[in-house]
């Protein structure tokens, strides 16, 4: 019955449409299908895919979440673009504004492997503690270029935004998110 939706999935693999996938269809407690081929990772090393692979997303919920609450704190008036990260993070890089890593010209690198870095089990992401050792790590990361000299696309900035956004308000983004979005 899924055969169909296995071959395009390869077939999306030889034609490097992405590198890698891992798919799980459900109804309700029961799994009706699982496939999984390619690679979770081609950098700094491959790393193939299967079922139980973590696949890191952040880029689209930073993305789509962050910007969208950021924005919206903007229209209400309690965050104004060039609002330093400083004023919510004491230890983040001088000059960093909000506009900048909405813009992705923080000067942050683009990503960091925090999978591979931090030792936790899988059911410790997204606690209090590996969140805030993530967000410790990346105020951390030496820039790589001054703040507005460069647009380069920045995990790091994305999260550093969203760490400030919470020290600001005392919410976790998901929550803000949920209220605000």
């Amino acid at each position: 019955m899924w055969s169909h939706t296995e071959a395009l999935l390869e077939q999306a693999i030889q034609d490097e449409a992405f590198p890698g996938v891992a798919v799980c269809v459900h109804d309700g407690d029961s799994e009706i299908w699982s496939h999984a081929t390619g690679a979770a990772a081609l950098t700094p090393a491959f790393r193939s895919a299967d079922i139980d692979t973590v696949w890191d997303l952040a880029s689209l919920t930073k993305v789509l979440g962050t910007t969208a609450v950021v924005l919206q704190m903007v229209d209400s008036g309690q965050v104004q673009l060039d609002h330093l990260l400083s004023n919510w993070l004491p230890s983040a890089p001088a000059g960093v504004t909000v506009a900048h890593c909405l813009q992705h010209s923080s000067g942050w690198p683009a990503w960091r492997p925090f999978f591979e870095e931090l030792d936790c089990a899988m059911d410790e992401w997204g606690s209090a503690s590996v969140r805030s050792e993530i967000l410790h790590s990346v105020l951390s990361t030496e820039l790589e270029a001054a703040p507005g000299q460069r647009h380069r696309y920045s995990d790091l900035g994305m999260l550093a935004l969203g760490g400030a956004l919470e020290a600001k308000t005392g919410l976790r983004i998901d929550a803000l998110f949920q209220e605000r979005v």
